[in-house]
């Protein structure tokens, strides 16, 4: 970017333009709040609030490494990343799930177009379920609570599949 427009330094450059400039340091939660605090007191110009930050600061494999810049890591790189500082990290996939966001999904494809009637959509993304069916909140809650509890914490970087064999083709 330097060879074709070098864009330091920031600060001034944002000052030039008549914006009031915030520098702070980006790791520093009381620090930005400070800022924040101070964006909202300033009246009269706009606000540009420059954090000054470390890509992956405090995981040894993701600091300062640009594959990490800009995309989410994987469930075993932030089991990994977590692992570090002694926490686990799981998910779990529970597929499609027969609850009133379902419902409402259901009635907007219908609404738009998308599903000829009511219901259609939901039964349609169950059909690739071998269990014959869309799970209930009964399905997966003994997921969620083992996850939750201390039974798990050996169990690391992993996502469980609780979707009834759901085949997305």
């Amino acid at each position: 970017m330097k060879d074709i427009l070098d864009e330091t330094p920031l600060p001034e450059k944002w000052r030039s333009f008549g914006w009031h400039v915030i520098e702070v340091d980006g790791h520093d939660i009381a620090a930005l709040q400070l800022a924040f605090a101070e964006a909202a007191a300033t009246k009269g110009q706009p606000t540009v609030l420059i954090a000054h930050t470390i890509k992956g600061k405090g995981v040894s494999f993701m600091e300062n490494n640009p594959k990490f810049h800009g995309t989410a890591p994987t469930i075993e790189e932030e089991a990994r990343a977590l692992a570090e500082h002694n926490i686990t990290c799981n998910a779990f996939a529970p597929g499609v799930v027969d609850t009133p966001l379902w419902t409402q999904l259901d009635a907007d494809l219908l609404a738009i177009g998308d599903a000829q009637a009511p219901g259609q959509a939901m039964a349609d993304f169950s059909a690739g379920i071998l269990r014959g069916r869309a799970a209930t909140p009964q399905d997966i809650v003994g997921t969620a609570l083992f996850l939750a509890s201390s039974d798990s914490d050996y169990l690391t970087g992993q996502v469980i599949m609780v979707d009834g064999g759901m085949v997305l083709v």
